[in-house]
Order: structure tokens, then sequence, then C-alpha cells
């Protein structure tokens, strides 16, 4: 019998995987068909130069943004396995609260900077004046980045793959496509396009916080937390470092077209750039999928298990 129970567990865990990351995959290809799409109507409505001073304000604000998670996200999706399965709510929570005030407060801050130095890097670093108001537009939408992020880490950690899908890839990018087409119809150029980013991922942050406090409810005392700093700090540093290392690898040939070309070549390297991300999808989505039944297995000293899944 024990045999029997010991076979159905990595069972169970591939089919998780291979559930998860199908679902994460075919949302991922959603999400970039709808991105190409709204590419196309940005670049016909507005384009190219427009469609560069976009593309170039949203850029400056994923790199805050990437900045600001601090790897805290990570360290959820490492942790939160392991908090559920020794039903530690406690540990749980206070995660969560470290997370929210650190990614919170950092993106917040960043924000802020961002807003009122707008101008001066507009036209010290970009050389380009018409990006002023797009930075600081932009630069609202960072906040947004808390609860994305951590609600995203969440769900994965309670192996609810589907939630990020329906919040993020769906939800999330067909407000960003609706707003934006109106908002251009009306005549809103480049600002429009970006207020419309802004709004999918406000109704993606709202979805996520929905479906985590489904999943582990927010209204409890804050004092009823356990707070494990020193734990998730250990692990998200260095994780950080190399994501923040990959975050500038992945953005710098946009900046450095941004600093030295012109708003028209960061439009059309934009739009190729889109293209090429179709071939990565399938590799982000198993990976997705497999950290936190890597992460569990792990915890559980399972290395015979641990070994199967990685070769399967």
């Amino acid at each position: 019998m024990q045999a029997v129970a010991d076979s159905t567990v990595p069972q169970r865990d591939l089919l998780i995987a291979a559930k998860g990351g199908g679902i994460t995959f075919v949302g991922n290809m959603l999400e970039q068909a709808t991105r190409f799409a709204l590419g196309v109507v940005v670049t016909r409505s507005i384009g190219a130069e427009q469609f560069g001073l976009y593309n170039l304000g949203l850029t400056v604000t994923a790199i805050a943004g990437g900045i600001a998670l601090l790897g805290l996200p990570t360290a959820l999706t490492r942790y939160v396995p392991i908090y559920v399965r020794e039903g530690d709510e406690p540990g749980l929570w206070g995660s969560l609260q470290i997370a929210a005030i650190g990614v919170g407060g950092t993106s917040l801050l960043l924000g802020v900077g961002i807003f009122l130095f707008a101008r001066p890097l507009a036209l010290m670093v970009f050389h380009k004046p018409a990006l002023t108001p797009v930075l600081r537009l932009a630069s609202l939408g960072l906040p947004l980045v808390a609860p994305i992020q951590i609600g995203i880490a969440v769900t994965r950690g309670f192996k609810h793959m589907e939630y990020r899908v329906y919040a993020q890839n769906l939800a999330g990018q067909l407000t960003k496509f609706a707003t934006t087409v109106l908002f251009l119809s009306i005549g809103m150029g480049v600002m429009g396009a970006v207020a419309g980013h802004i709004l999918g991922g406000l109704v993606a942050a709202l979805l996520l916080l929905f479906y985590t406090h489904r999943l582990f409810s927010l209204r409890r005392p804050l004092a009823s937390a356990v707070y494990h700093i020193r734990t998730l700090l250990a692990f998200s540093l260095p994780i950080y470092l190399s994501r923040v290392i990959e975050l500038f690898r992945d953005s710098i040939e946009m900046l450095i077209l941004g600093i030295l070309g012109t708003t028209v070549s960061v439009g059309v390297f934009a739009a190729a750039v889109r293209i090429s991300l179709v071939g990565k999808m399938f590799l982000m989505a198993v990976a997705m999928t497999s950290m936190p039944l890597i992460s569990d297995l792990y915890h559980r000293g399972d290395m015979r298990q641990l070994a199967r899944f990685y070769q399967t």
C-alpha cells in the first residue's frame, strides 16, 4: 500500500505541472496575441514615433517595477506551499505583510520619483521632451506592481495557475485592449494608450486580490502574524540581484535606442520584440508552474521523487 501511495505522489505532481503549464501557456499565447493586435492598432493610430514614446515610457516603469520587487514574490512562491502544507497561517500572513510593505513601499517611492523627475529624465537622459508627460502618467501605474506580483506568487503557491491567467492574461489584457481602443478613438493619442495600459493593470490587480482572499482570507488581525523576515530575505535577495541583471539585460536594447536613437526606431524595435517572445512562452509556462511543486518536494526531503520530476 505504501508503494502505491508513493507512486501516486509524483504522478499527481506531474499532472499538476502539466495542467498548470498548459493553462499558463494558453494564457501567455492569448496575452501575446492581444499585445500584438494592440501594437498594430496603436501604431496605425498614432504612428511609429508615438508608439516609440509609449514603449519607452512603459520600459522605464517596467524596470522600476522589477527593481521594486526585491525578490519577495519569488520568495513567496518558494515558501507559500510550505506554509500551506504545514498549516502555518500566521507564517503565511506575516510573509504577505512583509511582501506588501516591501514591494508596495518601494514601488510607491519609485513611482513618485519618476513622476517628480520625469522632465530631467526625458531631457537629460533620453533627449526627448515629449516623453515627459508619458513618464508621469506611466508612473501612476507603478503601485499596481505589488498586488499583481504578490497575487500571482500566492496563487502559484497554492497551485492555482488558472487565477493568474484569468486575471492578467485575460481580464487585464482585454481591458487594456478595449480601453486603449476607446481612448484612441476619441483622440487621446499616446496618453490614451498609456492610460489603457494602467487600467488593464488595475483590473488584473483587483482580480488577483480577490483570488488571494478566496484562497487565504485577508480579513484577520495584523498582529496574528508571525514574521520570518530573515528567512524571506535570505532567499529573496540573491535571486533579486540576478533578476535585476536579467531585467536590465532584456531592456538594455530599448534603453540604448531611446537614449541614442529616435523614437521611431524604438517603436519599430518594440514591434519586432513582441514577435520574438512567442518562442519563449512554453518554457516560461513550465517554469512558472513547476516552481511551487519543486519547492514542496524539496522541503519534504523527497529527493527521489524530485529527481523523477526533473527527468520528466
